[in-house]
């Protein structure tokens, strides 16, 4: 009896740590793969500049809707290219200024895994480029609604699950000039990554 308990023991012993040092196979081994996900944007910051008048106010909550290529350069490195599509919440700064908006980017992002027993959690620096359509409306009634060039950057920590799953949160701010309005976005992100 003696004898089979300590068989037992040294096998659930042997099986916890072959757990461990499988936790984050699917990580190291992940090939090139297409993903797709989500962000919830919260905490948005819009500032607005339209000749003396200014406004820097939160907006409500946006979303983000990415697809793009992740790529296997290393086995804590990988690299992607997505295209995202952002919503921006609508500002209205007690009727001196307000705006909404969206925007097509494409991003080019690196996380950087790192790996422990129990896990991983990676961190992802995001530059991207893309076209910003705005509307903002001033107090005297004059609109400014045009599509412009813009770019964003940012940074998010997450981690990758070994369901094809990656969970993020992030910060990134999203720069444009439309005619006679500086704009500047930024705000945090909650997000999902779906691999396959």
């Amino acid at each position: 009896m003696g004898k089979l308990k300590g068989l037992i023991a040294a096998s659930l012993i042997l099986t916890s740590a072959s757990s461990y040092a499988n936790v984050n196979e699917h990580v190291q081994k992940s090939n090139h793969q297409f993903y797709i996900g989500a962000d919830l944007s919260m905490a948005n910051n819009v500032e607005l500049e339209v000749g003396n008048a200014s406004a820097e106010e939160s907006s409500d909550l946006g979303y983000n809707l990415v697809a793009g290529y992740e790529f296997d350069t290393h086995r804590v490195v990988k690299t992607s290219i997505e295209a995202e599509y952002r919503t921006f919440g609508d500002i209205d700064n007690t009727g001196s200024l307000s705006s909404d908006g969206d925007a097509f980017f494409i991003n080019a992002k690196a996380k950087l895994f790192v790996l422990y027993d129990f896990g991983n959690i990676y961190f992802a620096p995001m530059v991207g480029v893309g076209q910003i359509d705005i509307n903002v409306k001033d107090s005297a009634n004059q609109n400014y609604s045009k599509k412009e060039m813009g770019y964003q950057l940012g940074a998010e920590i997450g981690t990758r699950l070994p369901q094809g799953l990656d969970l993020n949160l992030g910060y990134r701010a999203a720069f444009t000039e439309i005619e006679e309005a500086n704009l500047t976005l930024t705000g945090f992100y909650l997000g999902a990554r779906y691999f396959f």
